[in-house]
């Protein structure tokens, strides 16, 4: 803890042994024990909790509900899980939408959104426990919903923190030039992913063959 205290409160970090085992699994079938699991309750904690990575060399794993089959949501580093502090939700233009952090549970959203008749996209089996931010980070459909309401078909915009702690909304004027001058390298390399993608007329069929269907399986490709 005196490492990773040196950047946030003891409050907020528990390395304790039945902690961590107790974070070692979610749904998967795997299990790996974190060195610590961290429960940040606002960006500039998460800010100083991404530099402590990079300073330190830890993986982070964020975490919500932790109810994907995957694994995705445990590690051997550090556990960071936003959840408890990160609940609060507002309903916008009569019901069309909504905005979330990434705590809210997705049945509980159904139910805020069902006197405007509507819900979300996304009916995932496990919404009931599922929070909206691992619904939209593995970009959840479900049964009834297919892949054409699913998270990304249904996100309108999003507001995000990048490793080096940097952060955007895009809804805002001018993000995306604001993005393209403070992080160059980046930019560059994703315009450059979408060019070699739109040169070559086989990769843009499959892209479109493979996400017609439900997949969620490596990098999204079909937001180039």
């Amino acid at each position: 803890m005196s490492q990773i205290s040196s950047f946030l409160s003891n409050s907020i970090i528990y390395d304790d042994l039945i902690t961590r085992l107790a974070y070692a699994r979610d749904a998967s079938m795997y299990r790996l024990v974190p060195e610590s699991v961290v429960r940040p309750r606002n960006t500039q904690e998460i800010k100083s909790l991404l530099e402590w990575g990079r300073t330190t060399g830890t993986p982070i794993t964020f975490r919500s509900g932790g109810t994907s089959l995957s694994g995705q949501s445990i590690t051997t580093g550090a556990i960071a899980e936003v959840l408890h502090d990160w609940q609060r939700f507002k309903v916008l233009d009569g019901g069309d939408a909504i905005q979330m952090q990434p705590g809210v549970n997705g049945a509980f959203v159904n139910k805020i959104l069902a006197p405007y008749c509507r819900r979300i996209g996304p009916d995932p089996a496990s919404i009931n426990a599922a929070r909206i931010g691992g619904i939209v980070s593995n970009n959840s459909s479900g049964m009834v919903c297919g892949t054409q309401f699913n998270a990304y078909h249904t996100l309108k915009d999003i507001s995000f923190m990048l490793p080096n702690g940097n952060q955007y909304t895009t809804n805002l004027p001018d993000e995306c030039q604001r993005f393209r001058l403070s992080e160059p390298t980046l930019a560059e390399g994703l315009l450059n992913i979408r060019k070699e993608i739109m040169d070559r007329p086989e990769l843009v069929n499959k892209i479109r063959e493979k996400y017609r269907i439900k997949n969620t399986i490596g990098y999204s490709m079909n937001s180039f």
